[in-house]
């Protein structure tokens, strides 16, 4: 018969209580019939806090609502409609998000492009294969300041 061994470590620190609860889960480890010892404590993580340098976006017209837009669409997904598939017994949802691979690291983010405002001039190109002026889109990079914490 296989029973659940669980221990919930409460304490006046967060501190005290992982170092309490490692000590247990070294218990359970050193326990005869005891297996599969796991336990749900985050490893510590890097957290990156972008910040909108607002005078290189006002250059470029973009608003750090712009930005915020973008990273949540990126990373999160955003309804983009229905495909109305007749070979499909129901509309399929199209959803607009980065690949895994674009958004697993800090630079990939970086990279993400940011759609300019109709009508800016700022940024035209005149394109090497066509006089048409083109407009580039700013990356996030530019107009955001990195900060780890």
């Amino acid at each position: 018969m296989l029973q659940t061994l669980v221990a919930e470590v409460y304490g006046p620190d967060y501190k005290s209580q992982i170092e309490l609860a490692a000590q247990i889960k070294k218990i359970f480890q050193q326990t005869a019939g005891v297996v599969d010892v796991d336990w749900y404590v985050e490893d510590p993580q890097t957290k990156y806090d972008l910040k909108v340098d607002l005078d290189k976006a006002a250059l470029h017209g973009i608003s750090p609502a712009d930005v915020t837009r973008t990273l949540q669409v990126g990373l999160t997904g955003a309804n983009a409609g229905l495909l109305h598939d007749p070979t499909s017994r129901e509309d399929v949802p199209i959803e607009v998000r980065l690949a895994r691979s674009d958004r697993s690291g800090i630079e990939d983010l970086e990279s993400v492009k940011l759609p300019l405002p109709p009508g800016d001039r700022l940024r035209c190109k005149k394109s090497p294969t066509s006089s048409k002026p083109r407009l580039t889109p700013v990356s996030i990079a530019r107009i955001c300041n990195r900060w780890f914490t």
